[in-house]
């Protein structure tokens, strides 16, 4: 990404979904195969994705951002209303861009119109360490069931002040 690379952050449109499973899908497979087994892999992002599920990801009032290099999805990240980090994932690309960096900004302004006082999120092996950099602490490892696949992660947790908007790291 240059300095003259358009980027835009917007919110999801209904037309994103199937793209927005796909970035998923090829960030799991590719990234977090680092730190997870392939039967976790598997079990995280199946073939053929589950769609039901999906749907109920994308429904309101959680709100899902996206941000886009030169017109394509690069990564995507939601907010629910009790301050709840669902999905935060950067395409295979386009890791090490920033693109991460802006997501977060973007949750973190909408964490102050809400008003919210906190984030939390269950975070990946993975992702731990970027969720450090912006302040998120851990709560406690834990271990999931995907699919009947035991999976260890991260519940952390960032306390927000009411002037809060961004931490830049």
């Amino acid at each position: 990404m240059t300095p003259k690379t358009p980027v835009k952050v917007r919110p999801m449109q209904s037309e994103d979904e199937n793209a927005l499973i796909r970035l998923f899908t090829q960030t799991v497979r590719r990234i977090n195969a680092i730190d997870y087994t392939p039967e976790q892999i598997t079990a995280w992002a199946p073939d053929p994705p589950d769609l039901e599920r999906w749907k109920m990801v994308f429904q309101p009032p959680v709100q899902t951002y996206i941000v886009e290099i030169a017109n394509k999805m690069a990564g995507f990240g939601q907010i629910a209303p009790d301050g709840y980090l669902n999905c935060f994932y950067v395409h295979a690309n386009f890791q090490r861009q920033g693109v991460g960096s802006r997501l977060m900004k973007r949750l973190l302004e909408q964490a102050h119109v809400w008003q919210l006082n906190r984030l939390y999120a269950d975070v990946s092996l993975t992702a731990q360490p970027f969720f450090n950099t912006f302040g998120f602490e851990v709560v406690s490892r834990q271990t999931v069931l995907v699919r009947g696949v035991g999976m260890d992660n991260f519940r952390m947790e960032k306390l927000l002040h009411p002037t809060e908007v961004v931490v830049q790291p």
